[in-house]
């Protein structure tokens, strides 16, 4: 996955009774998690949940709050080194994509329906080299 690329994951929130796996009815499931470069890797994201939540790989990747899909979603979003993670349900991606008019309107709906999630490793970091240089030289 390149660099420097914001990623988007898109969610949806629902009961599946009828699940194989019953006790998991009720969960956070990730529907579609990617950056401009493409979709992000599965072992990315089964690294991070089994960090994260000491779950199996094995199992399937859901969560029982909003709180840890945003958890996994910012602890991907630094094991990639993305930016920023936009997290959107898919209700609102669809409200997003009914709203658009035009491409700058759609790629804007992670922006405008989503939750932006910064990545704080990146971020939070001093100034770049021009930065440093005019920070550094001012008199007092």
């Amino acid at each position: 996955m390149k660099e420097g690329l914001a990623i988007n994951l898109i969610y949806h929130f629902g009961h599946d009774a009828d699940s194989e796996f019953p006790e998991l009815a009720g969960r956070y499931r990730i529907l579609y998690f990617f950056s401009e470069a493409g979709p992000v890797s599965v072992e990315a994201q089964e690294s991070v949940y089994v960090k994260l939540f000491n779950r199996s790989g094995a199992q399937p990747v859901t969560f029982t709050s909003l709180d840890d899909l945003k958890d996994f979603a910012m602890g991907v979003c630094q094991m990639v080194k993305a930016p920023e993670v936009f997290v959107l349900s898919v209700q609102d991606y669809n409200v997003g994509v009914e709203a658009a008019r035009d491409v700058r309107a759609f790629r804007e709906i992670y922006r405008r329906y989503g939750l932006n999630l910064a990545n704080p490793d990146i971020i939070n970091r001093g100034p770049g080299i021009l930065g440093k240089f005019f920070g550094n030289n001012r008199k007092s």
